[in-house]
């Protein structure tokens, strides 16, 4: 079989696709918007005008900031049969590490010549024969393939999500998203909130707090705390947030933060995919469905989403994806029927909502992550994840809990 595979996006997951594509003897091209390759991890200075982020058009891909270290080891962070070991042997590397390790995958795997930089997707839509894939370079002229399959990983962390809090149109400082912040020297000497308990909200928050006077932490996590109960140096931890009142913040509980100069969302993204024909997947605040393994519309067979799973170990998931996939389309591998997938999918979505999970965290796998990659294996006839695998993630999930300050620096478990 000598099918085209169209894949939409040249960070971790669209490369690794292409390698697991040619591995496979398909024939990839990678359309990547940017002019490299890297997605996520190429960092910019650039922000938008809009603060928060809700200017689609002048959307900007970068999301990093200047401080950003890995918040997973090397020994994790990298794909199963290419070690990861940055130059200076750190174990939590900053974000260029991750970069250069990607561009050198790039170029090991040969990767460079299937990838058309500066050519964003604008539409993808179904044909009699496959998909039809229409896309515009820049400096060039708009021009449509036919592609056999597709397999879209174009990320998830571009387009900010807001959390509307009362009163915050009137809220006289500055309002933020994390998308649009890349280092703490704005907000010296100032009073600062933020919002969100992700990686992101742990970061920035001290991040901030090298050059702000006082930094409040709030988030769901800390709706149990006293505020000022839990602290680190200028950094409170703090309930969540219920209105802005002038330039207080009132928190649950009723807590003033009273005289904030800045507010910063630590809110998470949109998953977005604006360019695919109406139809071929709905989201719902976050959750992409109908999906089979968070992967394959069961009517569309030949089409994938790489990556969309979240509080995982990246790019090893996004290998066996990738894998997974191009051996269903070489018939390597045979998934179950579309009827069998639809019936999983709605087991799946009744189970989630028995147990009343939120939309947004459908995606959300966590330690569920190894039981995914084990079922992803068993249909794709391939071999588990070493046990290893899980054994040191589970030990740094300990170590990080016990230090979340500082965990980076922390020995790794033997």
């Amino acid at each position: 079989m000598t099918a085209r595979v169209a894949i939409i996006g040249a960070g971790a997951a669209g490369l690794v696709a292409a390698r697991e594509v040619l591995r496979a003897g398909l024939t990839p091209t990678v359309f990547e918007a940017t002019p490299q390759i890297g997605g996520v991890w190429v960092y910019s200075d650039m922000t938008e005008s809009d603060p928060l982020g809700q200017t689609p058009d002048e959307r900007r891909h970068s999301s990093l900031y200047a401080s950003l270290r890995t918040n997973l080891p090397t020994d994790l962070m990298q794909f199963f049969d290419y070690p990861f070991a940055p130059p200076d042997g750190k174990r939590y590397p900053p974000h260029e590490a991750v970069l250069q390790y990607l561009q050198d995958f790039a170029r090991d795997f040969d990767l460079l010549q299937h990838v058309q930089l500066s050519t964003p997707v604008t539409r993808v839509s179904t044909h009699a024969d496959g998909f039809r894939v229409r896309c515009n370079p820049a400096g060039g002229s708009e021009s449509t393939a036919l592609f056999d399959a597709v397999m879209v990983c174009n990320g998830h962390y571009t387009k900010p999500r807001i959390v509307q809090i009362d009163g915050m149109d009137s809220f006289p400082g500055t309002l933020l998203h994390a998308h649009n912040y890349r280092r703490p020297g704005p907000f010296r000497g100032q009073r600062v909130a933020l919002f969100g308990t992700s990686a992101s909200g742990a970061d920035i928050s001290l991040d901030i707090a090298t050059t702000a006077r006082e930094v409040f932490w709030c988030g769901a996590a800390f709706n149990q705390l006293t505020p000022g109960e839990e602290q680190h140096r200028n950094v409170t931890q703090c309930p969540i947030p219920l209105r802005f009142d002038g330039a207080d913040l009132v928190l649950k509980g009723g807590k003033r933060l009273a005289g904030l100069d800045a507010f910063v969302f630590c809110t998470g993204y949109h998953y977005t995919f604006d360019f695919l024909e109406p139809g071929l997947i709905d989201v719902t605040d976050n959750r992409v469905h109908p999906l089979y393994r968070h992967l394959l519309p069961p009517a569309q067979q030949r089409l994938c989403f790489i990556g969309l799973p979240w509080l995982v170990v990246p790019f090893p998931l996004f290998e066996l994806q990738s894998r997974w996939f191009a051996r269903s389309l070489t018939g390597a591998s045979t998934l179950p029927t579309a009827e069998e997938q639809t019936r999983h999918v709605a087991a799946r979505e009744a189970d989630a909502d028995t147990r009343g999970a939120l939309e947004r965290h459908y995606h959300r796998l966590g330690l569920n992550q190894f039981e995914y990659l084990e079922a992803l294996t068993r249909e794709a006839g391939l071999p588990p994840p070493p046990p290893e695998f899980r054994a040191l993630f589970e030990a740094i999930q300990r170590v990080r809990g016990a230090d979340p300050i500082t965990f980076r620096d922390a020995p790794l478990p033997d």
